[in-house]
């Protein structure tokens, strides 16, 4: 059976008050009204390319690039201007969900207004952020962007968080956009990757751990996440094996996996957002962990369990664009 394509593209456009050409372009329109007319201009191929974090737009409808990855985990650190926090790990030792959240409103604040000004490319409105990944083996790396080793206090500061970067001040538009990451069991168990390449190395590692343990220490947070309305979350690159339950997963890529995107994210926590790849995981979850045998296959498997973008990083190449091919090959189907 042929995985359907299913494509959601939102970014914030600076329009003029008048002149619109393009039903997409008006904001007085609907959303949904907005995207429907934007999709049906759009080629199959167009929609493909713009399914990556450097999303090209459509310059026959006169649909701007767009980045979509932008760190916010501790300000806006992507602008010289941008106020520098403590790290997050520094900010959970305040115990204080009230001041995670007015950091959080204030750096949202400053990435809207560097995106407004500036408009280059570089980075949009989207943050990758925050990180909630519960940091039990320092070993993982990057622990100082996380809120420590308990699940409650991280799933409190989640929601702190993610509530503050996508403050509403009228109540409708947010600021700016968050998105969790890395999910899931990420950074936490204690037999943690050794080096980065390699079936043992962070990007290729199968995260064994027990399903009591998985529910009760490493989901909170994202049910947090998925509770304040994030508008992403960003899957890890490890694999994840349920050892009491091979059944629910067995050494699945986190951005290939049925279970964690779609049944938990969406289905039991009601996750209304867009899922992203970590930079660089679907040419992991193919080259390194070894889960498809080419491209065309890898981005049908990842698209079909739920990852909607690809974070096409450094020199690794993206995956996605095979799918041009999966159609060709009557293995996907444009929706």
């Amino acid at each position: 059976m042929a995985a359907p394509i299913h494509f959601i593209y939102a970014s914030s456009l600076l329009l003029s008050a008048f002149g619109y050409q393009y039903p997409w372009q008006d904001p007085t329109v609907s959303t949904e009204e907005r995207v429907s007319n934007l999709l049906s201009l759009m080629s199959p191929a167009q929609k493909i390319s713009n399914m990556d974090n450097n999303a090209p737009g459509a310059q026959n409808i006169s649909f701007p690039p767009y980045q979509w990855g932008h760190e916010c985990e501790r300000g806006d650190v992507m602008s010289p201007l941008g106020t520098c926090f403590p790290q997050s790990i520094g900010l959970s030792q305040s115990f204080n969900a009230s001041l995670i959240h007015a950091v959080g409103v204030a750096t949202g604040f400053e990435v809207r207004a560097s995106y407004n000004s500036e408009k280059t490319g570089s980075a949009g409105s989207h943050c990758w952020s925050p990180m909630v990944n519960i940091n039990r083996m320092p070993t993982w790396g990057r622990s100082q962007e996380g809120y420590g080793e308990d699940p409650g206090l991280t799933a409190l500061f989640a929601d702190a968080y993610v509530r503050g970067l996508q403050f509403a001040p009228d109540g409708v538009h947010p600021t700016t956009i968050a998105s969790c990451k890395h999910y899931d069991v990420h950074a936490g168990p204690e037999t943690g990757p050794q080096g980065q390449w390699g079936p043992g190395g962070r990007f290729g590692f199968n995260v064994q751990v027990m399903e009591r343990d998985w529910r009760e220490i490493y989901l909170p947070a994202w049910e947090a996440c998925a509770g304040a309305s994030a508008g992403g979350v960003m899957c890890s690159y490890n694999s994840i094996t349920i050892t009491d339950n091979l059944n629910l997963s067995n050494n699945v890529p986190a951005c290939f996996n049925p279970l964690t995107l779609q049944h938990i994210l969406r289905d039991t926590f009601n996750f209304k957002g867009y899922v992203v790849s970590d930079c660089g995981a679907l040419r992991f979850g193919v080259d390194v962990h070894g889960f498809a045998p080419n491209d065309e296959k890898g981005a049908v498997a990842a698209l079909t369990a739920g990852c909607d973008l690809e974070c096409d990083c450094c020199r690794f190449g993206p995956v996605f664009p095979a799918l041009n091919a999966a159609i060709a090959d009557g293995n996907a189907t444009v929706e």
